[in-house]
């Protein structure tokens, strides 16, 4: 048995439950890596969202959260100005892998009688 082996066998064993012998170490569960590979391409993708964002200047300072499911991004969280709700939205399209995008962040703006936030199609005024 190869290193390899062995130690996915231990892995196997402390993760899973399975007992670990040479007959079943390179018969993995498939349930397994099938569940494994979408939820570590959206980690994946997620790093690299995060990342182009952190990466733009005109975004440092906004509260932008970043969720992927099946490589759909939605973006939320709060930004100044429509201009960065639309950049947020933009290099999230534009990382390779994204399948589509859905932008919910919210746009704040100052007025004289307190804080609106705003998104297309939610408008949510103070009391």
């Amino acid at each position: 048995m190869s290193d390899r082996s062995v130690l996915f066998a231990l892995l196997a064993t402390f993760a899973f439950g399975l007992p670990a012998t040479a007959a079943n170490v390179d018969e993995r569960p498939p349930h397994v890596l099938t569940s494994l590979r979408p939820a570590a391409a959206d980690a994946f993708l997620k790093g690299k969202v995060e990342a182009a964002l952190a990466a733009e200047m005109s975004l440092h300072g906004t509260d932008i959260l970043v969720d992927v499911l099946d490589r759909v991004i939605l973006l939320s969280g709060e930004v100044g100005s429509v201009d960065q709700r639309v950049t947020a939205g933009r290099l999230a399209a534009s990382v390779s892998g994204v399948k589509k995008v859905m932008n919910e962040v919210f746009v704040l703006r100052q007025h004289a009688t307190g804080t609106t936030l705003s998104a297309p199609g939610l408008r949510l005024n103070p009391l």
